[in-house]
């Protein structure tokens, strides 16, 4: 029997192993996809990241400005300054200017990155710092920075699958919830670019894991707590969204304690160690900023555009809302390559599709799912996200006319592990009602279908996005290579090496497990000792199979 257990374990290693290799290689892919400065205010991530970089620091909001050779390498992605047409012809990889190139427009565009905390940029800086800087070319720096990003969120894997068999007692669904990233276009997309959000998702999923664990592992509690608010200190010095998770962390940290470990000692202190931490590490910024700027978060949006000379009235406020639902939604699915850079949006039937399932499938969790505690208090951080966002876009739309502004489907993504439990949820109360054999073709469906949405993505967007002003044959992997200055094998190269490794994990682990073995836990469990360690879980395990 034990050597069942532990071939059960080993499998499940090896599919979290392939998972986090599959959202590596398929984000690595997503950053050969999208043009340069394509990503949501790339320009101005980017930017903040060579000015730390040249050694400008971190100055206060409003007083950071687009660096010339920023400017510069805009021009050189084909793209228009204001007063400053495109260049004919773009220049291709070889004949780009240097990342700290001395030249370049000198306008007066404002860099409103350093609303934000810094550490997302010092940590890049560091990365692109390690390289040669006389000879680094703008384009192979900030390849590199989206290479930094997908390692980021690709931290996320493991973290993600642990807190999910935790919770529900089961491998295969903890399985699921890492695949289940793959099920979002625009989340592996999104970790290919330059981005902030990129650090927010792998450290909120961390704290999120160690918070879980502490409460389901009777040993090292006072470690995972203080590895907890680490973590979230981290988020904190991240990004603003990081607050809205505070609830949630503090929820989870006195569940931790009062309920995993009613016998501990000291429990107030224990159960307030991660906010303590995360206060001493990140807290202190937004602290800062009130006594600097005189707010929580500073912001341009009010210097964007001039107000309307009086607010909007008799707003449909049903029809504000079902513009906002439809724009979070397509946000949140998927996001290629601009329209403007020769992209096509994704059919709006098929976001529609993805987004009611969504709901129903969260439904199902929330009324049938034993887990819908847990599911609950971890859903409540995107909920307050998108409640804030609604608000805030509502009174900007009432002031400035403007409906769009502020509605970003990636906002929540630093609340990933929610979507992913819901995920994992939803085929845990299905998998209550089939047989075994039912359950194992269920979850190579789940999976297979997972990483075909990525895969399938990432090729749409090269082979509909590409123009062939690129290449002199008109074919789009040709002209996606020329611009990045990649042989076109690499594309083929990722693809092959991801179906190699989702084929050998579900090869290996079904011989590990064996057939009768293989995901026959699929469902969700109600997990009753509070003092969880592995062999509960492996005991769990062991009543499922009889």
């Amino acid at each position: 029997m034990r050597e069942v257990r532990i071939s059960s374990e080993r499998a499940y290693l090896v599919h979290i192993a392939a998972a986090t290799l599959l959202v590596f290689l398929a984000g690595v892919f997503a950053a050969v996809a999208v043009p340069y400065f394509g990503g949501p205010d790339e320009r101005n991530h980017y930017n903040s990241v060579v000015r730390v970089v040249d050694g400008g620091g971190w100055p206060l909001p409003y007083e950071a400005g687009i660096e010339p050779s920023v400017h510069l390498a805009w021009l050189e992605s084909g793209r228009a300054l204001a007063n400053v047409s495109k260049l004919d012809p773009i220049p291709l990889a070889e004949d780009r200017s240097h990342v700290l190139a001395d030249s370049g427009p000198d306008l007066s565009d404002i860099d409103n990155m350093v609303q934000h905390p810094p550490l997302y940029y010092f940590l890049t800086a560091g990365v692109v710092a390690t390289a040669d800087l006389d000879n680094l070319k703008w384009d192979q720096a900030m390849l590199l920075m989206r290479i930094f990003s997908v390692f980021l969120v690709t931290l996320s894997v493991p973290a993600i699958a642990g807190s999910i068999r935790l919770v529900s007692g089961s491998r295969s669904l903890g399985i699921i919830g890492a695949y289940s990233l793959l099920s979002i276009p625009f989340f592996i997309g999104f970790a290919g670019l330059v981005s902030n959000d990129t650090l927010l998702v792998p450290t909120i999923s961390g704290a999120l894991y160690l918070l879980i664990r502490a409460r389901y592992t009777p040993n090292y509690t006072t470690s995972l707590l203080i590895g907890s608010g680490v973590l979230f200190g981290m988020a904190l010095l991240t990004k603003g969204f990081a607050l809205f998770a505070i609830p949630m962390i503090v929820w989870l940290s006195f569940l931790a304690i009062f309920s995993g470990h009613p016998k501990r000692r000291n429990k107030l202190l224990l159960a307030l160690t991660p906010s303590i931490v995360a206060a001493l590490i990140g807290g202190w910024w937004w602290i800062r900023n009130i006594v600097l700027v005189g707010s929580v978060q500073p912001s341009v949006a009010g210097n964007l555009r001039s107000p309307l000379s009086e607010p909007l009235a008799d707003i449909d406020f049903l029809k504000y809302f079902a513009n906002f639902w439809l724009r979070m939604n397509s946000l949140f699915w998927a996001r290629g390559v601009r329209v403007e850079d020769g992209g096509h949006d994704v059919p709006v039937v098929l976001v529609g599709i993805a987004g009611v399932v969504l709901v129903i499938a969260l439904i199902v969790v929330v009324v049938f799912s034993r887990n819908r505690g847990t599911a609950i208090v971890l859903l409540s951080f995107p909920a307050i996200i998108i409640a804030t966002l609604f608000v805030n876009s509502f009174k900007i739309y009432e002031m400035f006319g403007v409906a769009e502004r502020g509605v970003q489907g990636r906002y929540v993504f630093g609340g990933i592990l929610a979507y992913s439990m819901v995920f994992a949820g939803f085929f845990g109360v299905l998998g209550r009602r089939f047989s075994l054999r039912v359950r194992s073709r269920l979850f190579v469906l789940v999976i297979a279908g997972s990483a075909i949405i990525a895969w399938g993505n990432n090729w749409w967007l090269i082979l509909t996005s590409w123009p062939n002003l690129y290449s002199p044959t008109g074919l789009p992997v040709a002209s996606a290579s020329n611009y990045f200055g990649i042989p076109p094998f690499v594309y083929l190269a990722l693809t092959g090496a991801a179906l190699l490794i989702f084929v050998g994990a579900l090869i290996a682990s079904s011989r590990l497990s064996g057939p009768a073995a293989f995901a026959s836990d699929l469902t969700d469990q109600e997990v009753l000792e509070t003092e969880f360690d592995d062999s509960a879980e492996l005991a769990v395990s062991d009543k499922i199979k009889e």
